[in-house]
């Protein structure tokens, strides 16, 4: 018996529609939720003020953390789109990937007393099947075509 190999789907829809679904998460931040988004751009005010710390502390500088993170796994998985070399391609998908999933169990972790942290279970669906698809399609497809034929 052989092993599946493992291979990634690399196609630039999914990388597409993964950057957009993770920008639609909701999260809950103060007395309303937001979109990931809107991250985005408290990150990049708060680059420029001196208050920007990245500790695991609790405060009001977490918004910026998070932001930037997206910001960088955004860029990683925009590079992948428009790089030619497969070994880079791969590697900034596999990074830019992992830093959007950092940034929401930082968000998740950061916020863990508060009551509306679960409100982002929901909304992280599309993007957990996005990643899903991305490390494990093709062998999903090959098992579904295995029990087609059977």
């Amino acid at each position: 018996m052989q092993l599946p190999t493992f291979k990634m789907i690399t196609n630039r829809k999914l990388k597409t529609l993964t950057i957009i679904s993770h920008g639609f998460i909701i999260v809950g931040a103060g007395h309303g939720i937001v979109c990931l988004f809107i991250f985005e751009i408290f990150s990049l005010i708060n680059i420029t003020k001196e208050n920007l710390n990245f500790s695991f502390n609790t405060g009001e500088n977490h918004f910026s953390v998070i932001g930037l993170t997206i910001l960088w796994g955004q860029a990683s998985l925009i590079f992948s789109i428009l790089n030619r070399n497969k070994k880079l391609k791969n590697g900034f998908q596999i990074v830019g990937l992992c830093l959007l999933w950092l940034s929401i169990v930082y968000f998740i972790y950061d916020i863990t007393k508060d009551h509306y942290t679960h409100i982002a279970l929901i909304t992280v669906v599309p993007f957990a099947t996005c990643t899903i698809i991305t490390f494990a399609g093709k062998l999903l497809m090959k098992i579904y075509r295995k029990i087609l034929d059977t």
